[in-house]
């Protein structure tokens, strides 16, 4: 006898539907035709469903006539095992109860059913079990469904949702600005790095995407937020000279070789020591194994908000290099299912993710290499999901010749929810890992003065 089966229940969701046809669209929110056990009840409750969608009503004539148009009747039986499976209904007000009763058993008969493969990929021993543990959790997570919450009006909200903390950054007991890019004019315009948010840069190779990244990361540590940086294009010990170089204000080139610039060596080692410090005692995982996929990325976040009780920002390096899940034949499908699962961290984590993501070549064609929308790889599902998308241009890169460029950096604001689209101009110094203001506020307070 199968104990995650109720048949009360699965004849009760299909009784109460056809009893009281309004309800089909509720209950079809909590549950799908598969999650019923029964053929013929699964069967059933995909013509209610279908059915309703096309706005007609159903009773037992209009649902037998729908099933037997499409050849399904059979897999029910007769119309005598129709009727019979219509007429067992309690009560028809219960039927949202007995669709959480069926919904539930099917995502634990679900699990269950991951069991042999979790099995046999333990079994191998040849796969790290840190790794197991984390695609477990990832497979685990992804069965988990969206809580059902009560359709509430807009008055019900509106104190909590807005006024309350309108009136919190009003007395400065909140502040506006999210986490910082560390650009002070950047910041401004966009108010930083809000929680739920997804923000892509985008940009073409040596445009500085990851040094961009390691801008926005020196500024956030000092928010003593728990962060986790995904860095899927370069190992943690390159990373960390990036990050310690933008701290420190130090060359890249001087932490690589640095008997290579002993003329300065002792300067730059009394610059290690403060982002060195800094880094130790912030709440800072960085993780450089691949292949990565969004759900064992999303794993990770939770492993971080279990431990830390919040997550404040992850950094994601980059898209392209995250591996798709799905089997699909369309490599856009792929992108979406990263971008998705991207912002979806966002919103459970509550916190900004930064997804850095590679453009089109065909933008070398045109003659103003200024990216725009369309240099996004299968942009579709990434101007759809992003709620802020940030492109990198340094026009040096294509005009070397030219000396009024040299060490300038354009930041382009090209989608923004709440905000203006816009271009920024800022301090290109790579070879620290470094972007800066263009005037910085000192020289700005020098002038005014």
């Amino acid at each position: 006898m199968n104990t995650l089966y109720s048949q009360e229940a699965e004849l009760s969701v299909i009784g109460a539907a056809m009893i009281e046809n309004d309800q089909v669209a509720e209950l079809a929110e909590i549950v799908r035709p598969g999650d019923f056990c029964a053929p013929a009840h699964r069967t059933v409750w995909g013509g209610i469903v279908n059915l309703s969608r096309d706005g007609k009503p159903c009773d037992l004539v209009t649902l037998g006539d729908h099933l037997e148009a499409n050849g399904l009747m059979d897999s029910v039986g007769t119309f005598a095992d129709l009727a019979e499976i219509a007429r067992a209904v309690p009560v028809a007000s219960n039927g949202a109860h007995y669709a959480e009763v069926v919904a539930d058993l099917a995502q634990r008969r679900q699990l269950i059913g991951t069991l042999p493969e979790a099995e046999e990929r333990i079994a191998d021993r040849g796969l790290p079990t840190a790794d197991l543990i984390t695609e477990l959790q990832g497979r685990l997570e992804s069965l988990r469904r969206s809580s059902r919450h009560r359709l509430l009006t807009a008055a019900e909200y509106i104190g909590d949702e807005f006024l309350s903390p309108f009136q919190r950054r009003h007395a400065g007991e909140e502040e506006s600005m999210g986490l910082p890019y560390g650009l002070r004019d950047l910041d401004e315009k966009t108010m930083g790095m809000k929680p739920g948010e997804l923000v892509v840069v985008g940009g073409r190779p040596s445009m500085g995407k990851t040094a961009f990244m390691m801008n926005s990361l020196r500024a956030a540590l000092d928010n003593q937020a728990p962060m986790l940086i995904e860095s899927l294009e370069m190992k943690r010990p390159a990373l960390f000279n990036r990050l310690v170089a933008g701290i420190g204000d130090i060359p890249i080139a001087a932490l690589r070789d640095p008997r290579g610039h002993w003329d300065e060596i002792d300067e730059h080692i009394a610059r290690i020591a403060y982002p060195v410090t800094q880094i130790k005692n912030a709440d800072l995982y960085i993780n450089h194994d691949t292949p990565r996929t969004i759900s064992q990325i999303r794993a990770q976040a939770k492993e971080i908000y279990d431990r830390h009780g919040r997550v404040g920002l992850v950094m994601i390096d980059y898209l392209g290099k995250v591996k798709v899940e799905g089997n699909y034949k369309r490599h856009d499908l792929g992108i979406e299912e990263v971008v998705a699962g991207a912002k979806a961290i966002a919103k459970e984590f509550d916190c900004p993710v930064m997804l850095l993501s590679q453009l089109n070549r065909s933008l070398e064609q045109r003659p103003n290499k200024r990216p725009n929308m369309g240099d996004l790889k299968d942009s579709s599902a990434i101007e759809q999901e992003a709620d802020t998308i940030l492109f990198l241009y340094r026009d040096e890169v294509y005009n070397p010749d030219n000396p009024d460029n040299k060490g300038l950096a354009e930041i382009i604001i090209g989608k923004q929810r709440e905000g203006v689209t816009d271009t920024v101009h800022a301090v290109s110094r790579l070879g620290h890992a470094r972007f800066e203001d263009l005037a910085p506020r000192r020289y700005a307070e020098e002038f005014s003065a």
